[in-house]
């Protein structure tokens, strides 16, 4: 994962009286020319999902982003009470704007309550343009409780294969394998039946071992 230097205003933070979420703060990094939002939350009750909304002034209106309604990765869990992460990545920046962004839950009776909300601005050095390698990985989150999300860059089409190690060299999960074009594409690995620990994240590539991301596991 490929981070730059950024400045980062939090600002506009807001009480609530919304119950359906424990919230435990939202947080943004510019990744790879993108802005990457992150939550969590402590418990959920009855939650439904959530609602991402951006703006580049801070007295113009808000613009709706994206929602639990047509994005899988703001879809709440229902009813926990275990620690869950979530991530969002807006792939709209431009260099030297500032962008301020709130999220709202939403709970199965459809109250609406604002969360949590923070400013994030470009700088020149964030967007430094970066020519790829052949191959480029991201783990987001990681430590993570229990799913996590890898991203993966292929500039060239060819035969891939992703497997889960545990600590002791151990298979114990493939998540993919074939023929992929090149591009970026994104797998979910739901750790839930397994014990925490450490684990790593092999990628072969056109069959070559490319890389091997240590990933961690806590419950």
């Amino acid at each position: 994962m490929k981070k730059f230097l950024i400045f980062i205003s939090f600002s506009f933070l807001f009480s609530t009286l919304f119950s359906a979420v424990e919230f435990m703060g939202m947080d943004a990094e510019i990744v790879d020319q993108r802005i990457l939002l992150s939550w969590s939350t402590a418990t959920e009750t009855a939650n439904l999902g959530f609602i991402l909304e951006k703006k580049t002034d801070s007295l113009i209106t808000w613009d709706p982003l994206a929602s639990y309604l047509n994005s899988d990765a703001l879809l709440g869990q229902g009813t926990v009470s275990t620690q869950t992460e979530y991530s969002f990545t807006d792939s709209l920046v431009a260099r030297d704007e500032t962008y301020y962004y709130r999220v709202s839950g939403v709970d199965e009776a459809n109250n609406i309550g604002l969360l949590d909300s923070l400013s994030i601005t470009v700088t020149e050095t964030s967007v430094k343009y970066i020519i790829p390698n052949e191959f480029d990985l991201t783990v987001y989150p990681n430590p993570f409780n229990p799913v996590t999300r890898i991203g993966m860059y292929l500039e060239a089409n060819c035969n891939t294969a992703i497997n889960i190690y545990n600590a002791q060299g151990h298979h114990v999960k493939q998540l993919y394998k074939g023929y992929v074009n090149a591009g970026e594409y994104k797998l979910i690995w739901d750790a839930g039946g397994m014990p925490s620990g450490v684990y790593f994240c092999v990628i072969n590539v056109g069959g070559r071992r490319l890389v091997s991301q240590k990933l961690v596991l806590l419950k």
